[in-house]
């Protein structure tokens, strides 16, 4: 099964967006405020005590389109409601969907609990001075999972199946770049 990185495609989009006081005063009196900072680099369920917040735009340079689902915060997927008819089936027992205000309806905030472990025969860092500053290679050998999140010594990112991908295009929903190079630190 192929396992693709995911990439919000702010080139042609529009960039899912929150405010980040509003984020934190959600968050912080139950997991504290470094726990919030790193949601989507934390396992931690905040689910039981959310609150919808207002998900906006961030207008990247030169965009205008407003995407379908895109990344909002480190490995968090923001999303519309069609985003969510769409991936919601496949994703969602595998995390977290927190409820949100977009342009006056209902959006989301997907919080993947997935997280894998990066074993040493899976990564393969580029370094400089014995500081691994990019990653060389990575490999999910055998994975399965439609959703996970990975973090290395480097960075931590979003990963899918083949699954999500379909479910993507067949909706037809905009805002994301999936690459099979997963060590690759932009969309090509």
């Amino acid at each position: 099964m192929t396992i693709y990185k995911i990439f919000a495609d702010a080139i042609n989009f529009q960039s899912f967006s929150y405010d980040n006081e509003d984020f934190l005063d959600i968050l912080d009196p139950h997991v504290g405020e470094l726990q919030a900072m790193r949601l989507g680099m934390v396992d931690t369920p905040v689910a039981n005590f959310w609150e919808p917040l207002e998900l906006s735009f961030f207008q990247n340079e030169g965009t205008v389109d407003l995407p379908d689902i895109g990344i909002c915060g480190p490995s968090l997927l923001g999303m519309n409601q069609k985003a969510y008819d769409a991936v919601a089936p496949l994703i969602g027992p595998l995390g977290e969907f927190l409820p949100c205000q977009l342009l006056g309806g209902t959006g989301y905030i997907f919080h993947c609990l997935n997280f894998k472990s990066i074993s040493d025969d899976q990564v393969a860092y580029r370094t400089q001075n014995g500081m691994a500053y990019e990653v060389e290679s990575l490999a999910f050998p055998g994975e399965r999972d439609s959703i996970f999140m990975a973090q290395n010594a480097v960075t931590a990112d979003l990963f899918c199946n083949e699954s999500v991908v379909s479910a993507v295009k067949e909706a037809r929903l905009t805002g994301l770049v999936f690459s099979e190079n997963l060590a690759r630190m932009v969309p090509a």
